[in-house]
């Protein structure tokens, strides 16, 4: 398993592939995890304290700090820019060097093919999508299936980095080149599942759908339904358009006292601005196990996603979606159309699902929650726990690596 985000990094990364390599131990594998030994770039990672998962075997790789390199060079260039009366802000050597992204500097090959020997299978997971590169090169050397799991969409994801053509050009190249290369590409939603079959026809055969899913039921118990407030609780970042402005400028106009919202995650931009009007408690990033926790004290959860430019799909599904089911609990959906918002409103026994950038609907979908708050029991569709518990999709993906397993063909 070449996994670059894995513990101790805490980061929303691991949760997916710290529970596939717990429960293919389950199963009869034998994983190794090859990851970083110390990340490089630290974006989305909280701290380094996550505990390592038991009875896995991990092996580490040092990693070249490209990124200290790239923005000595750029913050000359653009220095040297504005000397000359000219505009800066541009990122020339990120965009040259780091194709497809700065952990392409991460020296794992070696051991990768080396251990990969040793072993039935590779499995990839990314992001960074360097990793699919990586795999790629290491299925070539060692003789061994490829699975490559994409976290997110790579190249078609509507969300990613502006950058320049040529660097673009290569990222094309590298994608088309490592869905070629796999045995089995696996899409973590239907909808990036459907735009990398309709990206890639000659390849749809071989790409299937596993979801991020949930690790155990959270159901609060009875004395943790019993609250003095109606409590919104959101858990994780906000930002850019998931700022919940418009929810808290709803809150304003309603006027209930008793409603708070709570921000599990740090602060928002525009908090500052509603914190006067608003009864607002905000609580930094906690461990996955508090943040649990705190869900279950919750009255509505808060899911938010904004629609982005050029965005007319959403096929994105946020981690939360999955754990926030897992409390019963009813919740609020403010997101634009798409995977996210199908399975709530499949999964969800209670779902107040409003789909854009509409105060009033907010506002009714909050009164209508807060008027049936003594009369909801959180529950769970059995549906639910069958297509999503964690056990339930790594059993999925011990199938397809058995599959590709038996049918590999070993070249000449």
């Amino acid at each position: 398993m070449i996994c670059y985000y894995f513990p101790p990094s805490r980061t929303s990364a691991i949760a997916r592939s710290v529970g596939f390599a717990e429960n293919l131990v389950r199963v009869g594998w034998e994983p190794t995890v090859l990851t970083v030994a110390k990340p490089r770039d630290t974006w989305g990672i909280k701290s380094l304290d996550a505990p390592l998962p038991q009875q896995i075997s991990i092996v580490r790789a040092r990693e070249v700090n490209l990124n200290r390199l790239v923005d000595l060079l750029d913050t000359l260039v653009n220095k040297a820019r504005l000397l000359l009366g000219l505009k800066g802000g541009r990122y020339y050597f990120r965009d040259l060097l780091c194709i497809p992204d700065p952990q392409i500097a991460w020296l794992a090959f070696f051991k990768a093919v080396t251990f990969a020997r040793r072993k039935d299978c590779i499995y990839v997971t990314c992001s960074p999508f360097s990793s699919a590169v990586l795999g790629g090169l290491v299925k070539v050397f060692s003789r061994r299936p490829l699975v490559l799991d994409f976290r997110d969409a790579w190249r078609l994801n509507p969300h990613g980095l502006e950058h320049t053509r040529i660097h673009n050009w290569v990222v094309a190249l590298m994608e088309k080149w490592v869905i070629k290369t796999c045995d089995r590409l696996v899409l973590n939603t239907r909808g990036a599942l459907t735009a990398y079959q309709r990206e890639y026809p000659e390849y749809a055969r071989k790409m299937m759908w596993i979801p991020n899913g949930y690790d155990k039921l959270n159901l609060p118990a009875p004395e943790e339904c019993k609250r003095d407030k109606f409590v919104i609780m959101h858990v994780g970042s906000l930002y850019g358009t998931r700022d919940p402005a418009l929810l808290l400028e709803a809150l304003t106009e309603l006027n209930h006292r008793d409603i708070e919202f709570v921000q599990v995650g740090g602060g928002f931009e525009s908090y500052d601005h509603y914190k006067d009007h608003v009864t607002i408690t905000l609580i930094n990033s906690v461990p996955p196990e508090e943040a649990l926790r705190l869900m279950r004290s919750a009255s509505l959860l808060y899911l938010k996603q904004g629609l982005e430019k050029n965005d007319t799909q959403y096929v994105a599904v946020a981690a939360k979606t999955y754990e926030y089911i897992a409390t019963g609990l009813p919740i609020l959906v403010d997101c634009p159309p798409g995977d996210n918002i199908d399975i709530v409103r499949e999964y969800a026994e209670h779902a107040y699902i409003v789909t854009e950038a509409n105060k009033e609907q907010i506002k009714e979908a909050i009164l209508s929650a807060y008027g049936r708050r003594s009369a909801v029991t959180p529950s769970i569709r059995a549906r639910f726990v069958d297509d999503f518990d964690r056990l339930n999709l790594t059993k999925k993906l011990a199938r397809a690596m058995e599959e590709i397993v038996r049918t590999h063909v070993t070249p000449l």
